[in-house]
């Protein structure tokens, strides 16, 4: 793992893409410059961001896009702390390419440096299954024991729920995970391991809610 502290993280967001707006990243730091297309940066508005990152991986990437070929050095985040943002100046620079349609035939990746990779687990996905679950049935027993009375939860879900319906029909499916989090009003971390198309479909939605914002230092969906 390595730690850059005092690093600035340029944030671009590009608009109008295939599969949505997505978000291209450049690390700037005394020692290096680096391109950053991590998933987690599609969930950020577009500005410059200061603070601490920890890089799993420094690789060289290769792809060919608008007719041209182009090598660039990128990093994998393994985790960030930012403390501040400002505003990015304006770029006139062609616009990037969706990394969801980086295709492999035409993308090579040479690996610079890495950190050892953890053996897979599956212990997440179960404590979350669990939680879920405990959470469900706790919902049901308040219920039963006031049949005429919903509780707040319940009817902050009937709006949130209307909501849905009405701007994003697929809203419920796609944050099926969090609903007990987001009928209770709190916060919601999304997970950027996901699939990233996922990610995307998962940031648009929560942000058509209008009751959440995106807080940058926590990397976390909180309610306004």
């Amino acid at each position: 793992m390595i730690k850059l502290e005092n690093v600035t993280l340029r944030v671009k967001q590009i608009r109008g893409g295939r599969y949505g707006d997505f978000c291209v990243g450049e690390l700037f730091h005394e020692c290096c410059e680096l391109k950053v297309k991590d998933s987690l940066l599609d969930q950020f508005e577009e500005g410059e961001y200061h603070g601490t990152v920890w890089i799993s991986r420094i690789f060289l990437h290769q792809y060919i896009a608008f007719g041209k070929a182009v090598t660039e050095m990128r990093a994998t985040l393994h985790d960030m702390q930012l403390d501040s943002a400002s505003d990015a100046p304006v770029e006139t620079e062609l616009a990037e390419p969706d990394p969801l349609l980086e295709s492999p035939s035409l993308t090579s990746q040479t690996p610079v440096w890495s950190a050892p990779l953890p053996a897979p687990s599956t212990e997440s996905k179960t404590e979350g299954s669990t939680r879920l679950g405990e959470q469900m049935r706790e919902r049901i027993e308040r219920i039963k024991r006031n049949p005429g009375q919903p509780t707040q939860a319940i009817a902050q879900a009937s709006s949130v729920e209307d909501v849905g319906q009405v701007d994003t029909p697929d809203l419920p499916e796609v944050l099926r995970e969090y609903w007990d989090q987001i009928r209770g009003l709190q916060p919601v971390k999304l997970d950027p391991t996901v699939d990233r198309s996922m990610l995307r479909e998962q940031t648009k939605a929560i942000g058509q809610l209008g009751s959440y914002k995106f807080v940058f230092q926590d990397q976390t969906w909180h309610p306004k």
